[in-house]
């Protein structure tokens, strides 16, 4: 919503009037004292938190190091490799800004609402709200199947094409997914997911596999959607009293075994 925001005030579309998210004035006032001498600080807290997929990809290295100091040494030497990138843009960026101003907002406008645009459509697609016909319809992206009650259960078998790992059988004719012969939940996309990976269990499958066959895109270097979906079909798995079926190979990608 914020990039939203910043594409339309560049754009100039508001006619003088200005988009923005203002903290409550207590809170500012506190935050601006606590800000007081650490700017660089609160400066590097802000940069966390852009929508960008090089830093976010880092930040997931740095996470899964399971090390605070090698965390933060995989952080530093990021941030010291986009330095001279940074100096050049900023270098380049200001001589062409005195030249040609006006195009260069409206082109900037053009990609941070492109950008804002997806990330707003990923955020969508994680949360399991369908966004029409890619995700099944307008009904794609509810619940792969409905619960099944205890007086039914016993007479529903799996059809003759259910993949089964471990105590996880899915269907795919009646996109129905149990744990130990109970159904859970799940949205489309993690539907697809699992029986992507239940399909060709045993084998090493790449993120970028993943996102294209199963999610619909190419992959371009974002691990977030996968690896959200793959932690939400854990929990629920677990959940329902499954063993963990799915797999992480570092570096590489998940596998699906008993």
């Amino acid at each position: 919503l914020m990039m939203l925001a910043m594409a339309l005030n560049l754009s100039g579309v508001l006619a003088g009037h200005r988009l923005g998210l203002r903290l409550p004035r207590g809170l500012a006032g506190r935050v601006g004292a606590w800000g007081q001498g650490r700017s660089s600080l609160c400066i590097g807290l802000l940069n966390g938190l852009m929508p960008c997929g090089p830093l976010q990809a880092m930040q997931v290295v740095a996470l899964a190091s399971g090390s605070a100091v090698r965390g933060a040494l995989s952080m530093f030497c990021f941030a010291l490799g986009t330095i001279p990138l940074m100096l050049g843009f900023g270098l380049v960026g200001g001589g062409l800004n005195r030249r040609f101003g006006a195009p260069m907002r409206r082109i900037s406008a053009a990609l941070v609402l492109a950008m804002g645009l997806s990330a707003l459509a990923s955020g969508l697609s994680l949360a399991g709200v369908s966004l029409g016909a890619a995700d099944g319809g307008a009904g794609g992206d509810a619940a792969a199947a409905p619960p099944v009650s205890e007086s039914t259960k016993a007479s529903v078998a799996p059809s003759p094409a259910a993949l089964t790992v471990g105590s996880v059988v899915l269907d795919p004719d009646r996109r129905e997914v149990t744990v130990g012969g109970s159904p859970i939940a799940l949205t489309a996309r993690e539907f697809d997911v699992l029986a992507l990976l239940m399909t060709h269990a045993e084998t090493v499958l790449t993120r970028e596999r993943i996102a294209h066959e199963a999610l619909g895109y190419e992959y371009v270097g974002d691990t977030n959607n996968v690896d959200v979906h793959i932690a939400h079909l854990r929990a629920k798995i677990e959940d329902a009293g499954g063993a963990r079926i799915i797999q992480t190979v570092r570096g590489v990608g998940y596998v699906c075994r008993a």
